[in-house]
């Protein structure tokens, strides 16, 4: 934990968004930040932008392929993975200031500190190793709220981080109160074919005994590294019951280490 952070950013929230909500609902998304950062905490807003990357890089003639549930991503699709999310960042800010509220757009880079997963992930796939403490103190200014693009950097690169891991990473260091992690299901599914099953608790350990595919990989390992480094409790849940699990009223899946 950086010193001094954790006391002061008592009052701070960490959510994951899904980037094809954004993408597919912008307005509704940015509504549902600004009912969240009307609780009065301080919003920490990461995102990714699964779709917009892989259109963008289609169109540059790159095979889209996930490894794991990360996108394979070398050195030479950074560009084209740094525009989309550049972009689809500069989307929600925009959307979020015509309702009135307060907002800063950050790159990931000027965050957060990286290094290379390795060749099976193309070598520009990041993991998180460090975050830059002058940007945090941006949280602590009355009414900001910061949506943040994954992009990482590490020794004059550019890595893709996926947006759970670095978030889960993040809310670590914060040792952050509320980590939120938001899906399309309202929560956790005990039966995927039943949108009303949602489990309202479990434990970790019951978390990694699911069976579970594609991008709830990284959600879980997001999960897991921040239940694991300092923090209590972790959300799962989607955009509607936000405002209203910031309020303290029980939303989603509630997530704890042990039982």
């Amino acid at each position: 934990m950086i010193q001094g952070l954790e006391e002061r950013l008592k009052n701070s929230a960490v959510i994951k968004l899904r980037g094809s909500a954004i993408s597919r609902g912008i307005s509704e998304t940015g509504l549902a930040l600004v009912l969240a950062k009307n609780t009065g905490k301080t919003l920490l807003v990461f995102h990714g932008g699964k779709e917009q990357a892989s259109s963008a890089l289609e169109k540059a003639g790159f095979e889209t392929k996930f490894v794991d549930g990360y996108r394979f991503t070398t050195p030479e699709m950074m560009p084209f993975v740094e525009r989309a999310y550049r972009d689809l960042n500069s989307r929600l800010v925009q959307t979020i200031k015509g309702y009135g509220k307060k907002c800063f757009g950050m790159k990931g880079s000027e965050l957060i500190a990286a290094e290379s997963m390795g060749e099976k992930y193309g070598g520009s796939v990041g993991v998180p190793t460090g975050v830059n403490q002058e940007c945090l103190e941006l949280l602590e200014k009355e009414g900001r709220m910061i949506i943040i693009s994954c992009i990482g950097s590490g020794k004059g690169e550019l890595f893709n981080i996926n947006a759970d891991i670095a978030a889960g990473f993040v809310a670590a260091t914060l040792r952050s109160p509320n980590y939120l992690v938001i899906i399309k299901e309202a929560g956790i599914l005990r039966d995927p074919s039943k949108q009303d099953s949602v489990i309202p608790k479990m434990t970790l350990a019951e978390l990694n005994s699911m069976e579970l595919e594609g991008g709830m990989l990284p959600k879980r390992a997001s999960i897991d590294y921040f239940l694991n480094n300092g923090g209590s409790m972790a959300r799962v849940l989607n955009i509607y019951g936000l405002a209203s699990a910031l309020c303290g009223q029980e939303r989603g899946t509630k997530i704890v280490r042990q039982g």
